[in-house]
């Protein structure tokens, strides 16, 4: 990839939410909050003055429903790799999941608490450093319930986080899984810096891929969207144990009752817990009777 844009626009605290959240919709593939501006990311395969005119447009349909806005236009701007990482770095900070759980760049010194678990991340052009809600909604979920020696899967990796943390707490094994090259290549390189290399399996492709005779993992794990969830809930049944468990995040908050009403049509799932933070949902489903 040759580039990357970056969009930037001034939000206040009643159109923050709503605006990140449109920009996910439009296929940024991560947002930053800069003083009292959303900086979006998009690769440079989309369509990018397509998406200035729909986000002009939400903004006046926004304006019009009486929300305070900014007259200042969007800003547009183009970054080369070098710059990208530059700009993600001089924003990621260290992130307290818990007490025994702590995110941080691999560039920042931080003195390890007693008995907390440091994960060290370097995003490059991969998503997910902990900061977004739909990340730290499954790294939380992985801080309270994961059991030791599970068997995990971690569907479109990214950074590789969620997979690290789950063998830092006690996973047998992980399976991570991306359809992008880029972002496998990042997780491979997190997974030796945090020395979790040897219990992870790492490759690039589709959930279908894995062909098992019967299913084998106790939690998968899946920061997607909306359609790539509704599509794997088949691949899903077919991976996951009795009574075991995955975990779904990525999902907006309007989008929560047609996930839930395509999880309900199989009689062999129940949701366990619905967790929803800024305007994303997430939801922990059991495989088993109802």
């Amino acid at each position: 990839m040759a580039h990357w844009y970056q969009i930037r626009i001034i939000v206040n605290d009643e159109t923050e939410d709503a605006i990140t959240n449109f920009l996910f919709e439009l296929g940024c593939i991560g947002c930053q909050q800069i003083n009292n501006e959303i900086a979006a990311y998009f690769s440079d395969t989309c369509s990018i003055h397509e998406i200035c005119q729909q986000i002009a447009k939400y903004r006046t349909e926004l304006a019009s429903l009486g929300f305070n806005l900014s007259r200042r236009k969007i800003k547009l701007c183009t970054l080369d790799n070098k710059d990208w990482h530059s700009a993600w770095k001089k924003n990621f900070k260290p992130i307290f999941i818990s007490n025994k759980l702590i995110i941080k760049p691999s560039w920042e010194n931080l003195k390890q608490p007693t008995n907390a678990f440091v994960i060290e991340i370097d995003p490059k052009q991969a998503f997910g450093t902990g900061s977004h809600e739909t990340t730290r909604m499954i790294l939380e979920f992985l801080d309270n319930h994961l059991e030791k020696n599970y068997f995990v899967l971690d569907v479109g990796t990214g950074t590789g986080i969620l997979s690290i943390t789950a063998v830092k707490l006690g996973a047998l094994k992980v399976i991570a899984l991306d359809i992008d090259p880029i972002a496998v290549v990042t997780a491979k390189e997190n997974f030796k810096k945090n020395k979790t290399w040897a219990a992870t399996e790492l490759f690039v492709g589709e959930v279908n891929a894995l062909l098992p005779s019967s299913p084998i993992f106790d939690l998968i794990l899946a920061n997607l969207n909306k359609k790539e969830i509704l599509n794997l809930l088949n691949d899903f049944n077919r991976l996951l144990k009795h009574s075991r468990r995955f975990v779904i995040t990525g999902i907006l908050k309007e989008e929560q009752a047609d996930v839930i009403q395509a999880i309900d049509k199989y009689p062999n799932f129940t949701i366990a817990e619905e967790v929803e933070k800024r305007g994303w949902v997430g939801l922990v489903v059991k495989k088993g009777s109802k």
